[in-house]
C-alpha cells in the first residue's frame, strides 16, 4: 500500500505529539520529497529536525517555510532555531520583527528579553520583559505569577513596584526603578 504526503505528514506529527523525534524527521523527509514544491511541509519538517536537536538543518526549511505560513508561531519557531543553533544576532534580528509586526503578543517579548540576556544586553532585555509584563496586567493572580516568573532571573537589573515599571537613565545604561508617586 502506497502512502501519499498527508498520510506521512500525519504519521510525522503524532510521532512529534508522543515524542519519537527520529519517525517524526524521517516520515517528514518522505513528506517534503515527494512534494518538493509544496512548502507548507516545509514548517512541519523543520520543526521536527529542531525537535530532534537539528538547529542548524531546521533552519533553511523554516526560513523557507516564512512565504506561506507568516504567522507569530512560525516565525517564533525560527528564533528559537537560530538560538540553539548558536546564530544570535540573526535571532535577534527574527524577534524585533516579531515584535513590531505584533506587538500584543507577550510570548515575542518574552522570548526577545530571553535572547538579549543571553546576548548580555541586560538593560534591553529589562526594557522587553516591562513589555511582557504589560501583558499580565488584568489577569488572575495565578497566571499573573506564572507571567512574571521570569522577572527573578534578572534580579538586580529591574525592579518591579506596585504594578509600575519605570526606566530611569544613568551614566548610559538603563536601570529600572519602583515609580514614585507625585505630591502636588
Amino acid at each position: 500500500m502506497a502512502h501519499g504526503p498527508d498520510d506521512w505528514l500525519s504519521i510525522g506529527e503524532t510521532a512529534i505529539e508522543m515524542d519519537v523525534t527520529e519517525v517524526a524527521v524521517a516520515a517528514l523527509a518522505a513528506v517534503v520529497h515527494a512534494a518538493p514544491g509544496e512548502r507548507d511541509y516545509w514548517f512541519d519538517y523543520g520543526r521536527a529536525l529542531l525537535t530532534d536537536g537539528q538547529a542548524g538543518e531546521s533552519l533553511g526549511w523554516l526560513r523557507g517555510s516564512l512565504a506561506l505560513n507568516d504567522d507569530v508561531d512560525c516565525w517564533l519557531l525560527l528564533a528559537e532555531a537560530e538560538v540553539q543553533a548558536g546564530e544570535t544576532e540573526a535571532a535577534l534580528r527574527t524577534l524585533w520583527a516579531v515584535v513590531t509586526r505584533w506587538p500584543a503578543d507577550g510570548q515575542g517579548w518574552y522570548q526577545l528579553a530571553m535572547t538579549l540576556r543571553l546576548a548580555g544586553r541586560h538593560g534591553r532585555a529589562a526594557w522587553a520583559l516591562a513589555h511582557y509584563a504589560k501583558r499580565a496586567e488584568g489577569l488572575p493572580a495565578g497566571e499573573r505569577a506564572a507571567i512574571l516568573a521570569p522577572l527573578a532571573g534578572l534580579a538586580g537589573t529591574i525592579e518591579y513596584y506596585d504594578g509600575a515599571w519605570q526606566p530611569q537613565r544613568y551614566h548610559r545604561q538603563v536601570y529600572w526603578r519602583p515609580s514614585r508617586p507625585t505630591r502636588r
